[in-house]
């Protein structure tokens, strides 16, 4: 850095700072990345039956809760087929910014939530169509496992 000083003159100093944004391009359009979900189902479940169960699915990256078709009467181990998931558009679509991300799977009935687990995005992309089996867990207890299959597509 070029430094200015004198006997009375105040201190100055010039810094030449490189400024990049790692995660978006402001000179080229980006292609989106969409996750769906071809089923989803509770298994294990040690909570006890869930009425109007719901999946809801949250992420930093998507910028909003998405929500699963709520399912009707009272259900000890929910299932979901892919057309009752909703499809997630998260809001960058820059790979290696989303291998460091995670899906929150959250199972709700009709009053509150019941259980949640996680989700790593980077498991999906490391092998895609990407079956799991997920612990899921209400205050640090685990009262059961979700399972299903998801996929992600570039457009």
């Amino acid at each position: 850095p070029a430094l200015t000083c004198g006997g009375n003159a105040p201190v100055a100093a010039v810094f030449a700072v490189p400024c990049l944004r790692p995660y978006v391009s402001l000179l080229k359009p980006l292609n989106g990345v969409l996750f769906q979900f071809e089923g989803v189902g509770v298994t294990e479940n040690h909570s006890g039956p869930v009425s109007r169960a719901q999946l809801k699915i949250w992420s930093p990256c998507l910028g909003v809760v998405a929500q699963s078709v709520t399912l009707p009467g009272r259900s000890e181990n929910p299932q979901w087929k892919g057309r009752d998931l909703p499809v997630l558009k998260p809001l960058i679509a820059d790979q290696p910014f989303l291998e460091n991300q995670q899906l929150t799977l959250m199972l709700c009935d009709a009053q509150e939530v019941r259980a949640a687990a996680i989700l790593p995005l980077r498991d999906i992309f490391a092998r895609s169509p990407h079956k799991f089996n997920l612990a899921l867990e209400h205050g640090g207890r685990l009262v059961g496992r979700v399972t299903g299959v998801v996929r992600y597509s570039w457009v």
